[in-house]
Protein backbone atom coordinates (compact mmCIF):
# COMPACT_ATOMS: atom_id res chain seq x y z
CA UNK A 1 0.00 0.00 0.00
CA UNK A 2 1.54 3.42 -0.67
CA UNK A 3 0.57 6.80 0.72
CA UNK A 4 -0.19 9.79 -1.25
CA UNK A 5 3.10 11.87 -1.84
CA UNK A 6 4.91 9.33 0.05
CA UNK A 7 8.50 8.13 -1.13
CA UNK A 8 7.76 4.68 1.04
CA UNK A 9 4.98 1.86 0.36
CA UNK A 10 3.97 -0.25 3.19
CA UNK A 11 3.82 -4.06 2.95
CA UNK A 12 2.22 -6.92 4.32
CA UNK A 13 2.72 -10.93 4.40
CA UNK A 14 -0.41 -12.58 6.75
CA UNK A 15 0.27 -14.20 9.39
CA UNK A 16 -1.14 -17.23 10.96
CA UNK A 17 -3.78 -15.65 13.05
CA UNK A 18 -5.96 -14.95 10.18
CA UNK A 19 -5.04 -18.38 8.22
CA UNK A 20 -7.00 -21.72 8.78
CA UNK A 21 -4.90 -24.77 9.50
CA UNK A 22 -4.69 -25.49 5.77
CA UNK A 23 -3.03 -22.25 4.62
CA UNK A 24 -1.05 -21.67 7.83
CA UNK A 25 2.84 -20.37 7.03
CA UNK A 26 5.67 -23.35 7.72
CA UNK A 27 8.56 -22.43 9.59
CA UNK A 28 10.24 -21.77 6.62
CA UNK A 29 8.12 -19.58 4.80
CA UNK A 30 7.84 -17.46 7.94
CA UNK A 31 12.15 -17.46 8.23
CA UNK A 32 11.70 -16.67 4.54
CA UNK A 33 9.62 -13.81 5.55
CA UNK A 34 11.48 -12.67 8.47
CA UNK A 35 14.74 -12.57 6.55
CA UNK A 36 13.58 -9.78 4.01
CA UNK A 37 13.28 -7.52 6.99
CA UNK A 38 9.58 -7.58 8.01
CA UNK A 39 8.67 -7.19 11.59
CA UNK A 40 7.24 -9.66 13.64
CA UNK A 41 3.50 -9.83 13.94
CA UNK A 42 1.82 -7.80 17.16
CA UNK A 43 5.64 -5.87 17.16
CA UNK A 44 6.75 -2.62 16.99
CA UNK A 45 8.54 -0.92 13.47
CA UNK A 46 10.84 1.33 13.44
CA UNK A 47 8.21 4.12 13.63
CA UNK A 48 6.43 2.25 16.24
CA UNK A 49 3.58 1.29 14.14
CA UNK A 50 2.45 -2.46 15.15
CA UNK A 51 0.29 -4.67 12.75
CA UNK A 52 -0.87 -8.43 13.65
CA UNK A 53 0.87 -9.08 10.35
CA UNK A 54 4.54 -9.28 9.48
CA UNK A 55 5.23 -5.92 8.03
CA UNK A 56 7.50 -3.70 6.38
CA UNK A 57 8.60 -0.24 4.52
CA UNK A 58 10.07 -0.13 1.57
CA UNK A 59 11.64 2.55 -0.25
CA UNK A 60 10.05 4.05 -3.19
CA UNK A 61 12.10 6.88 -4.33
CA UNK A 62 13.54 5.33 -7.73
CA UNK A 63 13.34 2.55 -10.16
CA UNK A 64 15.94 0.37 -7.77
CA UNK A 65 13.66 0.65 -5.11
CA UNK A 66 10.57 -1.42 -6.97
CA UNK A 67 13.11 -3.78 -8.50
CA UNK A 68 13.62 -4.73 -4.63
CA UNK A 69 9.83 -5.23 -4.09
CA UNK A 70 9.67 -7.43 -6.72
CA UNK A 71 12.77 -9.34 -6.43
CA UNK A 72 11.21 -9.79 -2.88
CA UNK A 73 7.62 -10.69 -3.93
CA UNK A 74 9.00 -13.57 -6.13
CA UNK A 75 11.37 -14.60 -3.32
CA UNK A 76 8.21 -14.99 -1.12
CA UNK A 77 6.38 -16.93 -3.60
CA UNK A 78 8.87 -19.56 -4.43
Amino acid sequence: MGFKKSKEIFCECVSNEFLNEKGKLNNVKIDNILKLNFVKPNEKDKEGNISPNYSKYYKANQISDFKEIYQDLIYLMT
